[in-house]
């Protein structure tokens, strides 16, 4: 990743990288901060030795290092955790209370984070407004290899526009909040189909679509993209 220039977070190599914010700019000035955070590592301890190799996800971290984010320059901070039950199109309780927390935080009255963008569950989940932040539970796979499951070949993909703050030190908002379901087309060759561009597959968009807005997205805004 570092010698195509992509940053990442979630892992680090020593204390120190582990420190640094992956700071990112985005197309009309923003700086975004990516922090990353698993809720569980497959049953494989995480190294005493090395405690930066993997970042767990608990709130007390998350909201420290979203801090340490803002003052090293980020105007928006985006949260990306590895949560929840696999193949569940409803978030559970674990998920429900941190996204509450989390989006509870704040600094001098400016929220600690601006976003919230889950993964783990390989079919989507639920988008929703939590204290007026976006998060999402779980976008679904991306890229699906063989499955028995149906839902296991839904994603989506989460699109948010920002607006720059009002006033210096003010929030970046968001202004356009969509999402694009996809299906993911088992054949000896894997085919990603945007379905909203796309013709058929009537179930699949419908099932996406019941899953993503069941928690009264549509009412906050959350709308389909192309």
């Amino acid at each position: 990743m570092d010698t195509v220039g992509l940053r990442h977070a979630g892992s680090a190599r020593d204390a120190a990288e582990r420190g640094s914010p992956a700071l990112l700019r985005a197309p009309g000035g923003a700086r975004v901060a990516q922090l990353a955070y698993t809720d569980g590592t497959g049953g494989a301890r995480r190294p005493a030795s090395a405690p930066w190799a993997v970042d767990p996800l608990d709130a007390r971290r998350v909201i420290d290092d979203a801090r340490t984010a803002r003052r090293a320059g980020a105007g928006v901070v985006v949260v990306s955790p590895y949560w929840g039950a696999a193949h569940r199109t409803a978030p559970d309780g674990r998920q429900l209370a941190l996204a509450r927390a989390l989006t509870a935080s704040t600094t001098h009255g400016r929220p600690d984070i601006d976003l919230i963008v889950g993964t783990r569950a390989h079919t989507p989940q639920p988008y929703e407004k939590v204290h007026g932040t976006w998060a999402v539970y779980g976008l679904g796979d991306q890229i699906t290899g063989a499955t028995k499951r149906p839902r296991g070949t839904w994603g989506s993909i989460a699109r948010f526009r920002f607006a720059p703050p009002r006033r210096a030190g003010g929030r970046w908002r968001v202004v356009r909040a969509e999402y694009l379901p996809q299906l993911a087309e088992q054949a000896a060759r894997v085919r990603v189909r945007n379905l909203a561009r796309t013709g058929g597959h009537g179930r699949a968009r419908k099932k996406i679509a019941k899953a993503v807005l069941s928690r009264g997205a549509a009412a906050d805004g959350l709308r389909g993209g192309r």
